[in-house]
């Protein structure tokens, strides 16, 4: 399966992806520059990729995704990156219309989780978070500001309730 992605997305070595989606909403720009994979990358299935035109998703080396994941534009992930069973990446907001639409124009905030973070299953972690290195999200947290580095972070909104 992973050879059939190469043909178009720049995937790493030693790569191993299990029935995901790529969910492609393009203008005129290909996908192919819109998501990197780096080296050792393992894709469990039923993981989404939601692909839009100038906003990538950069996975680096040795990143496990679990099973049932969904990954947004603008989403870096740093090396040695753990998700867990359904992670939600969710960049996307909108910005607040009138009374007919109050969903109107919709908006991409970026999420980047450095080197060595390990995200517990079901977390969901929205748009204009950086999560540091070295840090772990609890299972079932809500993420909505930045995570300092090497320290644990649980609830919702998650909070940070130890160094590590």
């Amino acid at each position: 399966m992973t050879k059939y992605y190469k043909l178009f997305y720049p995937i790493g070595k030693d790569c191993s992806f299990e029935k995901i989606y790529f969910f492609k909403a393009l203008g005129k720009d290909s996908a192919k520059n819109l998501i990197k994979f780096g080296n050792g990358v393992i894709v469990c299935r039923r993981t989404e990729f939601q692909i839009v035109e100038k906003n990538p998703i950069l996975i680096g080396d040795n990143v496990f995704i679990n099973q049932g994941c969904i990954i947004c534009p603008l989403v870096t992930l740093g090396n040695s990156v753990s998700l867990g069973h359904k992670v939600n990446l969710i960049t996307t907001t909108h910005i607040i219309g009138d009374s007919n639409n109050r969903a109107a124009e919709q908006i991409f905030k970026p999420i980047v989780i450095k080197n060595g973070c390990w995200i517990g299953a079901n977390a969901t972690i929205l748009g204009g978070v950086t999560i540091g290195e070295g840090t772990i999200i609890g299972a079932g947290s809500v993420v909505t500001r930045n995570c300092e580095p090497n320290s644990l972070y649980v609830g919702s909104p998650a909070r940070k309730i130890k160094d590590l």
